[in-house]
């Protein structure tokens, strides 16, 4: 399997201040990050998602507890991955900017618990690295287009509020960043528990096209 969405109803975020959120965790978030320096180095262009790491390996690096809409989310979180490393990203309203093949150190495995999705549109499309470029599944490069097959693997998310599981190890994934409104996620990875899904959609290899 390279990616599935789980039949799980999400926990309800509908009072969640987004703004209040980022702005009480914006000193101490940028006092350690690198991603954004990072990205913009092998991009040449500003990272197109406010983001917020929560736990790594299990650890909070995060004081959020005031946040008590978010605890549903980290006890998911914590069931399904051992010592999990939580991040969340948030993309307003936005148009035709495509994030590129990559992968988000998912490898082998991850979740994304999604918030606000366009369930008329492509969140996701996976295609699979070439034989030559395998390693770069776990060295941490620029992926360029040329790096992948031209068969792609694409999900159109069910529900706008929404659980993907993300299983493709020689996959890299891209997020086509076309939302009409604001949507928000957290990438949820690390070990597996031994957890059985439903699934409302799946994605395997014979399924590109």
């Amino acid at each position: 399997m390279i990616s599935a969405e789980i039949d799980t109803e999400l926990p309800n975020l509908s009072n969640f201040d987004i703004d209040k959120y980022h702005a009480d965790t914006e000193i101490a978030y940028n006092s350690y990050s690198v991603v954004e320096k990072g990205y913009f180095k092998r991009q040449n262009r500003q990272y197109p998602w406010t983001r917020r790491s929560l736990y790594q390996n299990g650890k909070q690096l995060l004081d959020v507890s005031q946040f008590i809409e978010l605890l549903p989310i980290f006890d998911i979180a914590k069931f399904w991955i051992i010592n999990p490393t939580i991040i969340s990203i948030y993309q307003p309203e936005q148009g035709n900017y495509d994030f590129k093949f990559h992968f988000d150190g998912d490898r082998p495995f991850g979740y994304r618990l999604c918030y606000g999705l366009d369930i008329s549109k492509v969140f996701v499309e996976f295609s699979k690295l070439k034989e030559e470029f395998r390693e770069y599944s776990y060295n941490g490069k620029k992926i360029e287009d040329r790096m992948v097959e031209e068969q792609l693997y694409r999900l159109v998310p069910k529900r706008s509020n929404t659980i993907f599981k993300m299983d493709g190890v020689i996959y890299p994934h891209r997020v086509p960043l076309n939302a009409s409104t604001g949507r928000l996620v957290f990438i949820v990875t690390g070990i597996p528990k031994n957890i059985e899904h439903a699934y409302l959609q799946t994605i395997y290899e014979s399924d590109g096209d």
